[in-house]
């Protein structure tokens, strides 16, 4: 029997790829198929303003919530409803909803560069709590925090696919050290660069930067100075974080490939030759609800990772180190100087990924919560 679910938002990015797009496709064999309200989304004018047409929920078996979900505007100018309109629409038919989430947006700090876009969230992912049947998340941790807030939740992992990775060439003759991720990182970014700058001391190695901004580090820093005049609050703040980082690379031999779509990115990661891939995090509240999926990338990358000993990290990675940068030129010297050691390491490290968190081994967990926030409805169907 198919069961069709509905995501609201036609997003294309890291988050949605694995928390919809990648499931879904390994969950189609299995009876399971994703549609987006997006396509469906025709509006009615009526005593209320606009609102959805009643067919969009038309042979809906459940809605998923994503993470950020925006109010579109309106030919008035003021801005739909869209969760709350959903919401009715799936009571009055006894659709259940789901809230698929890997980050708590409720503790978002403010040199995040999707504050301001997740600040015109908030009060729609406080609807979402507010009313969702169920929620999808990636720790135990983020279980906790939506569970204090009356929504019970199923664990599941962010996973990788390995059949998607290319292997890594180790073809370079100098050690590279790199770092994958968004601008979201910034902070923890300028923490570990104090570290990288000390280890190019001691020893011969470049340092990679990949992702960050989506052109070459210089071309932005130059538009970004240009306009921080024009900039107040925190996308000043985070503009001033921007250029500091990019005043520390002075002093750091460095190379840097702006952001890829998601398929490139499974080729590039390897492509990069990373004999160590780091994961820098400050321990605060937003940050602990985080998954751990750069690790996971980075072992199908065949690249040993070094993580913040905080969580995620903490209890899933095999090599972590305090957010001391003492401490991380020691640990990275230490597996540049014996690569054996680091091999060894990587090889613990991808076991633990192949056997726990691939897609392949997390798809059943996902059919098996889809199944019991369906049960309900398919009882009611029959």
């Amino acid at each position: 029997m198919k069961r069709l679910l509905a995501i609201i938002g036609d997003g294309s990015n890291g988050v949605e790829y694995v928390r919809f797009r990648q499931p879904f496709e390994h969950l189609k064999p299995l009876g399971f198929e994703l549609c987006r309200l997006g396509a469906r989304l025709a509006l009615e004018s009526g005593p209320r303003g606009y609102r959805p047409n009643e067919s969009l929920l038309d042979g809906i078996d459940a809605v998923i919530f994503p993470q950020i979900v925006l109010s579109p505007p309106l030919p008035d100018g003021s801005r739909l409803d869209l969760v709350g309109s959903v919401f009715e629409h799936a009571a009055s038919r006894g659709i259940p909803t789901i809230y698929s989430v890997d980050d708590y947006l409720g503790d978002i700090a403010a040199d995040n560069p999707a504050f301001e876009r997740i600040g015109d969230s908030l009060d729609n992912v406080q609807k979402i709590i507010d009313g969702v049947d169920t929620a999808f998340v990636t720790t135990p941790v983020l279980r906790d925090t939506l569970a204090a807030k009356g929504v019970a939740a199923h664990i599941l992992p962010n996973a990788v696919d390995p059949q998607r990775w290319k292997p890594r060439a180790r073809s370079s003759r100098k050690h590279r050290i790199g770092w994958a991720g968004s601008a979201s990182h910034l902070a923890d970014l300028l923490m570990v660069l104090p570290a990288i700058r000390d280890l190019q001391r001691r020893l011969e190695c470049t340092f990679v930067l990949s992702g960050l901004v989506h052109r070459p580090i210089q071309e932005e820093a130059v538009d970004t100075r240009a306009l921080l005049p024009s900039l107040d609050g925190t996308r000043r703040e985070r503009a001033e974080m921007f250029l500091e980082l990019v005043d520390m690379l002075r002093d750091i031999e460095y190379a840097h490939v702006p952001f890829v779509d998601v398929d490139t990115y499974f080729e590039l990661l390897p492509a990069l030759d990373l004999d160590v891939g780091i994961c820098p995090l400050i321990d605060n509240e937003f940050n602990r609800h985080k998954s751990a999926l750069k690790f996971y990338e980075y072992a199908m990358s065949d690249t040993v990772t070094v993580a913040s000993a905080v969580p995620p990290y903490k209890d899933e990675v095999s090599i972590t180190v305090p957010n001391d940068a003492a401490d991380w030129t020691a640990t990275l010297e230490a597996l540049l100087r014996f690569p054996l050691d680091g091999d060894r390491e990587l090889t613990e490290q991808r076991r633990f990924v192949l056997q726990e968190r691939t897609i392949q081994q997390c798809k059943h967990r996902w059919a098996e919560a889809l199944d019991a926030t369906l049960a309900p409805t398919v009882e009611v169907n029959t």
